[in-house]
């Protein structure tokens, strides 16, 4: 092939990287005799090659060397898989024998080598009966959450026979967030399907050598009824239908909106988003994903008659400020626990602080990453010993406005007051303190403990005062009291 072959195949395609690839030669190579031919056009030269030069061969022994690299490359199927050579290697090959080939060119013709001659996966088609099938998977999804930006796990459903969608966000995917989002499924399928299916996640799969269901989730299926079935590592074609499902469900819910004021409204317009999926015909079904769910309903198991309690027990070593830290999240205790390690229960949205089995505190879990839960009266018995540390406290700043602006307006001289102020929050609550507290400042007095607490009290006995009501048409006879002063005497009246 002459130069004038170059030409002519630029000509017809209009680029380089196009010429190259049609007649499996460099860049480079192109780029040069273009270059040539634009000098002699603009008279800069007589003539592309010099005139001791031979007719450039573009592709340089290509027999031979297509003959050298099909013989490496039938050598290579031959051998175990993990010792065959790579594209790099066979090239390495080439360039000692004296070939003039590039890294790129033999990487493209190893590529057409094991496309015309590799083995072709076949597939085999499955047909799901009503019931028998529900596949599982986690998906991700760039929000913008009261107004940062983050990454949020998008976990989703798949009903194989009637393709009927069900997908939730979560900030993270640990194995309480997976059974948070199996019981909500559930609930919404109404009953339990035969199997499950997953790929090898971690918090399904304890071993991913030998297989092994994780304890804590074979007991969460033994609960349910339902088996689990796992993909082989690195076939996502095993359960295909959740990861078309997982995009569809991405590109609705959030290609046109990615901004929302907390989870729980992007998990309401998700709700939404896959509504109306669900109310579409599918391209391979005769009705909706809702119809065929209908259908799908008459063959499921039951589901059980007491609800999975999705929490973990943990333990948590104190520091010295009386807070734990759990998932990034700092956690006060109260400075009345004496040990310092403490047993939790971790919950999908709280953790609950336990001694000897009695629940002691309880904490939501907040949405912001690295944000800490502090309660001011979980440091009752030691404010009073440090009143100055009160000022600048953590645990004041983490108070709500109201009891703020109540210690800068009216304490910040007098923090002994505050505190006797913050054991009536202990003792009735906050929002029974904040009620009473607006109603005296609304009438013009100045807050005081003696004055808030009576206050509470008189509520706390309104509260507790029973209402009786007597019905009606009742008549009520009245007693002949002779009879009681016979009994007194003996019978006898005086």
């Amino acid at each position: 092939m002459e130069i004038k072959m170059i030409l002519q195949t630029y000509d017809e395609i209009g680029s380089i990287k196009g010429t190259a690839r049609a007649l499996g030669i460099a860049k480079g190579t192109v780029k040069k005799y273009l270059r040539r031919y634009w000098e002699l056009q603009n008279g800069e030269r007589s003539r592309i090659s010099p005139e001791n030069e031979e007719r450039v061969i573009v592709r340089l022994r290509k027999k031979e060397y297509d003959l050298r690299l099909n013989e490496l490359l039938e050598q290579n199927a031959n051998f175990p898989k993990k010792q065959r050579l790579t594209a790099l290697k066979v090239y390495r090959i080439l360039e000692q024998e004296g070939w003039n080939v590039s890294y790129s060119t033999v990487k493209r013709r190893v590529r057409e080598y094991k496309e015309r001659n590799g083995p072709r996966e076949v597939y085999i088609q499955q047909v799901h009966p009503a019931g028998r099938t529900v596949e599982f998977d986690w998906g991700e999804v760039k929000l913008t959450i009261d107004g940062v930006e983050d990454t949020y796990q998008l976990g989703a459903f798949a009903v194989n026979n009637s393709l009927y969608y069900y997908a939730r966000l979560y900030p993270k995917q640990t194995q309480l967030e997976v059974m948070d989002i199996h019981q909500r499924f559930l609930e919404t399928f109404g009953g339990v399907p035969e199997e499950i299916v997953y790929d090898n996640m971690k918090t399904v799969v304890s071993d991913l050598r030998t297989k092994t269901i994780h304890p804590s989730f074979l007991d969460f299926s033994s609960h349910y009824g339902f088996r689990v079935r796992l993909c082989q590592v690195r076939k996502p074609n095993e359960k295909g239908t959740v990861e078309n499902a997982i995009g569809l469900i991405r590109r609705e819910a959030f290609s046109q909106r990615k901004a929302f004021e907390s989870l729980e409204e992007a998990n309401a317009y998700l709700e939404e988003a896959c509504a109306g999926i669900n109310e579409r015909i599918p391209a391979t079904r005769k009705q909706t994903r809702v119809q065929g769910l209908e259908e799908e309903r008459k063959h499921l198991r039951p589901l059980p008659g007491n609800l999975w309690e999705n929490y973990k027990i943990e333990t948590r070593h104190i520091n010295r400020y009386s807070m734990i830290q759990v998932d990034g999240h700092g956690y006060s205790v109260p400075d009345t626990y004496r040990p310092k390690v403490i047993t939790i229960r971790k919950w999908i949205d709280r953790i609950e602080l336990m001694d000897n089995g009695e629940m002691i505190a309880v904490h939501r879990i907040p949405e912001e990453k690295g944000k800490d839960v502090i309660r001011i009266e979980h440091y009752m018995q030691t404010l009073p010993k440090k009143p100055g540390a009160l000022a600048q406290s953590a645990a004041l700043r983490a108070c709500s406005d109201s009891l703020q602006r109540l210690y800068d307006h009216h304490y910040s001289t007098n923090p002994t007051g505050f505190l006797q102020i913050l054991e009536l929050l202990r003792d009735y609550g906050e929002t029974r303190l904040m009620e009473v507290l607006k109603e005296i400042q609304g009438k013009g007095i100045r807050p005081n403990p003696d004055i808030l607490r009576n206050l509470l009290e008189q509520n706390r006995t309104e509260e507790k005062a029973p209402s009786v009501t007597y019905p009606k048409g009742v008549t009520v006879t009245h007693p002949d009291l002779k009879e009681y002063d016979q009994l007194i005497v003996g019978g006898r009246y005086e």
